[in-house]
């Protein structure tokens, strides 16, 4: 608790074309179930079949474990098929 980390996430597109800029957030706890904002960077554009990595700062407030979750297009401005 209270010790200055850095984690790194790795963003992929998997698509056949290039995707767009968006914004990549990383939570501690599900998002959909009330997870708090770690930080969120811009991700992108990507290129088809390439990757990024992103590195956020993080401070726990606790010791322990934790669960941590990446939403790559966390402002859903990609416009993708289902």
């Amino acid at each position: 608790a209270g010790e200055a980390l850095t984690v790194d996430v790795t963003i992929q597109n998997n698509g056949q074309t290039a995707s767009a800029a968006a914004t990549c957030a990383l939570y501690l706890g599900n998002p959909d179930d009330s997870g708090a904002l770690i930080g969120q960077q811009a991700c992108g554009p990507l290129g088809a079949n390439t990757t990024v990595t992103l590195t956020f700062p993080w401070t726990p407030a606790t010791a322990g474990p934790a669960r941590l979750f990446v939403r790559a297009d966390s402002g859903s401005a990609l416009d993708e098929p289902d």
